[in-house]
């Protein structure tokens, strides 16, 4: 169809000017006001040469539109400054959390055209149960996003004159802070909620907490079911997370026409954080996952090698999670942890078991049970 249609626009480039009738000499001279001008026809141009000039026509509206992009971050850099550096070039804490907020904003900003379409595309996907397709989607959304945090936050660093060196010193030096770092975690965690426009679809309060919870032990189901999966790299379990949680979010969106957005606003305004029946389902589920927890001390009986290893993997991750909720939901990076952590012992175990397994899978397999 695109195809189809830069043809047409070529075509009617290319068409030949239409004749233009000059005056007699017989004819009474015309008014002055009113006289006409007769121009000469312009010379055609080639097709290559009318293509040429599409192709720049295109590539000035992109300009144009980064051009747009690189304003607006420039313009909140500018408010929000100056950006004042020590003399080892490492940025104020206070100001790097405005740094952030600022390339998170404009992050998520440039990415919601190109997030409508990347999800009309995987429903698509979704509901023809092509699977694979649907899923490199999800993986495509992550890799484009990220990549476009790259490119604003060097924007953004470039246009104040901060180092990609001093850049991630003054990153390091706001992470002893702990305040600072759940302030920019809530900042993240909140950018959706700045960024996108209001829609004009609305819920009840009753809506938004039969969705918030539906979408809450869907998480939960998911969560038990990936701790169950061998995965061979932190890399392919923060995939699999994502697969996941997109895989929850569009499910929900089909059924009720609920974006994150609208049940992040809905919790937030209606307080559900304070919620009787929401408290009561984020109880059962800690209780389970603590019985779940008691279930493998007891049948597994963990030896004290086993044990060190759990303790190396949480140590090395950056220790237990302590950072609190945001709108009801754990960080986008404590929820990577937990799950790396549990997909790496999997890994580990599995490794320390597999001959045991196999015997017995043998066995299942010989009685014609397995």
């Amino acid at each position: 169809m695109a195809t189809a249609l830069i043809l047409s626009i070529i075509y009617c480039a290319i068409q030949k000017p239409a004749e233009v009738k000059g005056f007699s000499i017989d004819d009474d001279p015309p008014k002055k006001r009113a006289k006409a001008r007769v121009k000469k026809p312009v010379a055609e141009q080639t097709v290559e040469e009318k293509r040429s000039t599409l192709v720049d026509n295109i590539q000035s509206k992109a300009e144009a539109k980064n051009k747009d992009a690189f304003s607006a971050i420039y313009a909140d850099l500018d408010k929000e400054g100056p950006w004042d550096l020590d003399m080892m070039g490492i940025m104020d804490k206070d100001q790097f959390v405005k740094l952030r907020r600022i390339i998170s904003l404009h992050q998520f900003k440039r990415f919601m055209a190109r997030k409508e379409e990347l999800l009309k595309e995987r429903l698509e996907h979704y509901k023809a149960e092509r699977f694979v397709e649907y899923k490199r989607c999800i993986q495509q959304a992550g890799v484009e996003y990220q990549n476009l945090g790259i490119q604003t936050t060097q924007e953004a660093c470039e246009y104040i004159g901060l180092s990609e060196n001093n850049y991630v010193d003054s990153f390091k030096a706001a992470e002893t802070f702990k305040h600072i770092i759940e302030k920019i975690r809530e900042d993240e965690a909140n950018t959706r909620l700045v960024a996108e426009p209001p829609r004009d679809k609305t819920f009840t309060k009753d809506e938004i907490k039969k969705m918030h919870m539906e979408k809450a032990q869907m998480e939960f189901d998911a969560e038990k079911k990936m701790a169950t999966v061998a995965v061979q790299s932190q890399q392919e379990a923060m995939a699999l997370a994502m697969f996941e949680r997109t895989k929850v979010m569009d499910e929900l969106y089909m059924k009720y026409d609920v974006k994150m957005v609208d049940l992040m606003k809905g919790y937030k305004d209606h307080d559900l954080e304070n919620d009787e029946d929401v408290k009561t389902q984020q109880a059962a589920h800690a209780a389970e996952k603590k019985a779940l927890i008691e279930k493998i001390k007891k049948n597994d009986d963990m030896s004290d090698e086993r044990k060190a290893i759990v303790k190396e993997m949480i140590d090395g991750s950056g220790g237990p999670i302590t950072e609190p909720l945001v709108n009801g939901m754990l960080d986008y990076t404590s929820l990577m942890k937990i799950i790396s952590v549990m997909l790496r012992l999997t890994i580990r175990f599995s490794a320390q078991d597999s001959p045991e397994y196999k015997k017995e899978r043998r066995e299942l397999l010989n009685a014609g049970k397995e």
